[in-house]
């Protein structure tokens, strides 16, 4: 999972969001979207068929639109990278 990646929630009547980043929080992964592309009930989030990850969190104020979800573990190396 990385930048750019399509996914949709469980939940989400929209259909398909995109993927902005993904943060680290102690040894959790989480995968940063738009927050009107989930619905903060904990719902599966899936790229296509498969899970990725549960609907974390979102934060719908003013000018802030953003969400999170929390990536499941994988034995998948990450594709990603922590520093550059």
């Amino acid at each position: 999972m990385g930048v750019d990646i399509a996914f949709n929630d469980a939940g989400d009547r929209l259909g398909n969001c995109t993927s902005a980043g993904v943060a680290k929080k102690d040894v959790r992964y989480f995968l940063l979207t738009a927050g009107h592309c989930l619905n903060g009930d904990k719902s599966g989030v899936y790229q296509y068929t498969s899970r990725v990850g549960t609907d974390h969190t979102i934060g719908l104020w003013a000018e802030l639109d953003v969400g999170s979800i929390l990536l499941d573990a994988t034995k998948r190396t990450p594709m990603w990278t922590e520093s550059l």
